[in-house]
């Protein structure tokens, strides 16, 4: 993997961050941080989409392929670190308005299969990254022996 590819795919570490830091934006310094490094992550791909993709011989599609490659990458690693938050950290059931708890608080796969929102929501996540993925690679693996024949 070629310098400029290596920093596009390092950029997308602060969407996780971004994610998790999203509840503290404004109120601490390190969210802010966080979100100006995101800002910056974005300008990035931005450019590397439009000018250094160029220089080191990648079409406009691929890289924008690999853009939507990666933010999936993104996502699984997200749901993920939810799956672990709710496996050590436990999950408390609370009510839709105002976030009273409503129950005790459980721990590991118990918490996991509690947390509906968390299980549809990444269920849906899964299942389009597992799709994008399979397209993507099957893609390139044909255009790889297309360009080969």
């Amino acid at each position: 993997m070629k310098k400029f590819s290596m920093l596009y795919l390092i950029s997308f570490v602060p969407y996780i961050l971004a994610l998790f830091a999203l509840p503290y934006m404004t109120a601490r310094l390190w969210a802010d941080a966080i979100g100006l490094c995101f800002i910056f992550s974005c300008c990035y791909q931005l450019l590397y989409i439009v000018y250094l993709r160029k220089k080191e011989a990648v079409t406009l599609g691929r890289s924008i392929g690999r853009y939507f490659l990666y933010l999936s990458f993104t996502a699984i690693t997200t749901v993920a670190i939810w799956f672990a938050d709710n496996f050590f950290n436990g999950y408390t059931p609370t009510t839709w308005i105002g976030g009273y708890p409503t129950g005790d608080t459980v721990y590991g796969f118990q918490a996991i299969l509690q947390d509906n929102m968390m299980l549809f929501f990444s269920a849906i996540l899964l299942s389009i990254s597992l799709i994008y993925h399979i397209a993507y690679f099957s893609i390139s693996r044909f255009i790889k022996n297309k360009s080969e024949s």
